[in-house]
């Protein structure tokens, strides 16, 4: 059967190509693809793939020319190489890829600010009814009156009744990661994709091409009358479109959003979304988001999302970006000494060196000086909402320019304590959160002291199976309970003895399970990224060390990652998971672990915050609480006056954590 279904290829080049003697160079959608072969193969190829002969005919053209040639099996390795292509397929493909001439490009959604209902879809349905050639189906990306969420099927012509929608099944969050663009779809309400099966008749691939354009024209101009948003040209992903949209066996033609589409002048501040592919990432969504950059140019940062659920990867990466791009916007500050700024906050209270720090030119720390002006920001505190004064080098993390113009600061450089989201109050959480984990991986690196092992076979079955997969490829994954401080928090070492590096990921929240999910998500990540790479970092002198990235290449050097070892706790002094007390409410947590410690925030200019997937701006905020130890990069830089017991130059070692 599929030797038969190959003879029915109608071959054509897979772009525009030119013949020179030996050579063929085809512009392919891919690429530039060069063939070097007899030139009188070459020139039967040019003059015989023409989209209207198979295989079997080419074939039997080429023996009565020449008598037996290996020219079929010429062919069939061009076809195996996508230098020819069915002629029915580069038809398809020319209907749903954009011109690339300079003087066309995609069109711009069509403005509209009506939301389709219940109504407007059945309508749309009788209008748009299935056929031989073609199948339509209606997405819904969100619950439409009494039509949940989902893929649906229209009646066919001819059915009764006319217009009514077949349910196929759910979409979940599998539809984000079908968007090569997932931004495109915070405002929309149903995409309709229009989709044939492959057939190997050029005229029922005519016919499908031309019922697509007059579907696509038809309801265009049906959601125009109604106000409503329409985008077309929709990069989509077939591959990853959920099993619900049952396209296994379709070629995709043309995909459209409908909903509320309108551009506004901030639109322009909106991240790229993009997804990364990863080999052995094992079902692992990654999700980028970088500002909008001028073509060959490098943007100047990445935000990443990671997790198992697309959605939720593209809210990390979001929110990540937000807390990037507000971190890096100059915030207003009062310059005043702290006698005169009612409920000002000494510096103290968030970061303190030693002598031996402010002496280290390296650090480029300074002493608060109380009889001098500082600039200050104002915060709340988040349980009373007293207003007060904070330190601005505390609150930006030195990324403010230095007081005097140059010269040292209050606190080295860290993003600890930082989060956002489009409610001030989950933001507020994640980031004090973030602070509480940042401070028990210090004080347990400050003290060299292990943390808890946590028995493997009493971690969730999903984490077991993860770690299976790690092991296959080398990699030893250990979880641990961190106590110390506000704990507890989850710390997770990835370690492969061949490859000689280690991994780490953090996380605290407000239950066991997820803090274990999402510190086992960023080490695994981590390290799959390691085992694939092709590269190994150099080793460089520990003075050197600086950034998250440097600390990362130095654990991943042989005479080095061993040292993240101090961290693990004997195996039989393991503890059971479920049998791990934690604190399911953040305010139980610091009223009876931190003896009713404040919590202090500022929310960080949103001048060009990004939308989030339900449509709403972030929020970023920047959380302190006193005496939790804030995490900073290179030698000796954390502070060590925040701990009582006397620390060790091994513990000023850079961190296995990045």
């Amino acid at each position: 059967m599929e030797e038969a279904a190959s003879h029915q290829i109608r071959p054509v080049l897979a772009g525009p190509g030119v013949v020179r003697g030996r050579s063929l160079t085809v512009r392919a959608p891919d690429g530039q693809l060069v063939v070097r072969a007899n030139s009188r193969y070459l020139k039967a190829l040019a003059e015989w793939c023409d989209g209207q002969s198979d295989l079997a005919t080419l074939t039997a053209r080429a023996g009565a020319k020449w008598g037996p040639s290996n020219f079929p099996r010429f062919l069939a390795s061009l076809v195996d190489a996508g230098v020819l292509v069915d002629a029915q397929v580069a038809a398809l493909r020319a209907l749903r890829s954009p011109s690339t001439s300079p003087s066309t490009s995609t069109a711009a959604p069509t403005e509209g600010h009506v939301l389709p209902t219940e109504e407007d879809l059945v309508q749309l349905a009788g209008l748009l009814a299935d056929t031989d050639a073609l199948q339509l189906t209606f997405v819904l990306l969100r619950r439409i009156g009494t039509l949940a969420e989902g893929a649906y099927r229209p009646s066919r012509a001819g059915d009764s009744p006319i217009g009514s929608l077949r349910y196929l099944g759910p979409v979940g969050t599998e539809i984000y990661r079908a968007m090569h663009d997932p931004l495109l779809l915070v405002r929309q309400s149903v995409l309709l994709l229009v989709s044939a099966s492959i057939q190997p008749s050029a005229t029922c691939a005519r016919s499908a091409l031309l019922e697509a354009g007059a579907i696509a024209h038809q309801a265009k101009e049906w959601a125009a009358s109604r106000g409503m948003g329409w985008a077309e040209d929709l990069p989509l992903d077939e591959e990853h479109l959920p099993a619900s949209c049952a396209l296994s066996s379709q070629y995709m033609l043309y995909a459209a959003g409908i909903g509320a589409c309108h551009r506004n002048g901030d639109d322009e501040d909106m991240p790229r979304l993009a997804w990364m592919d990863l080999p052995g990432h094992g079902g692992l969504a990654i999700a980028q988001a970088a500002p909008a950059t001028p073509a060959g140019q490098r943007p100047a940062f990445v935000a990443w999302g990671r997790s198992h659920d697309p959605r939720q990867a593209l809210i990390k990466a979001l929110g990540e970006y937000a807390e990037r791009q507000a971190l890096r916007q100059p915030a207003p500050t009062v310059e005043a000494r702290m006698s005169e700024l009612p409920g000002a906050v000494h510096p103290d209270a968030f970061v303190r060196y030693t002598r031996r720090q402010f002496a280290d030119p390296a650090l480029r720390v300074k002493a608060f000086n109380i009889d001098k002006k500082h600039r200050w920001v104002q915060a709340k505190e988040w349980t009373t909402g007293e207003k007060v004064w904070l330190p601005a080098e505390c609150v930006h993390g030195a990324r403010l320019p230095p007081e005097g113009g140059g010269g040292p600061s209050l606190a080295r450089p860290t993003s600890s304590g930082c989060a956002a989201d489009a409610d001030i109050d989950v933001a507020i959480e994640r980031a004090t959160y973030e602070l509480i984990e940042r401070d028990a991986f210090v004080r347990h690196w400050l003290a060299q002291a292990p943390a808890d092992r946590v028995q493997p076979d009493s971690l969730p079955s999903d984490i077991q199976e993860r770690i299976g997969r790690l092991q296959a490829i080398g990699c030893e994954a250990t979880v641990l309970c961190m106590t110390m401080g506000l704990g507890p928090a989850v710390l997770v070492l990835i370690r492969n003895a061949r490859l000689a590096f280690v991994c780490a990921g953090s996380a605290c929240g407000s239950d066991l399970l997820s803090s274990i999910e999402r510190a086992f998500t960023e080490a695994e990540f981590a390290a799959v990224v390691r085992c694939t790479a092709t590269a190994r970092p150099k080793a460089m002198p520990m003075r050197q060390v600086a950034s998250p990235e440097d600390h990362a290449n130095l654990y991943a050097t042989r005479g080095r990652f061993r040292r993240a070892d101090v961290l693990i706790g004997p195996p039989d002094a393991a503890v059971i998971a479920p049998e791990i007390r934690w604190p399911t409410n953040l305010r139980d947590r610091l009223q009876t672990v931190a003896g009713r410690r404040p919590v202090y925030w500022v929310e960080l200019p949103g001048n060009s915050a990004p939308r989030q997937l339900d449509g709403r701006r972030a929020r970023a905020v920047r959380v302190l609480v006193p005496d939790c130890i804030p995490l900073a990069f290179g030698y000796g830089s954390l502070p060590e006056a925040m701990v009582s017991h006397p620390v060790s130059p091994v513990a000023r070692f850079p961190h296995p954590l990045s």
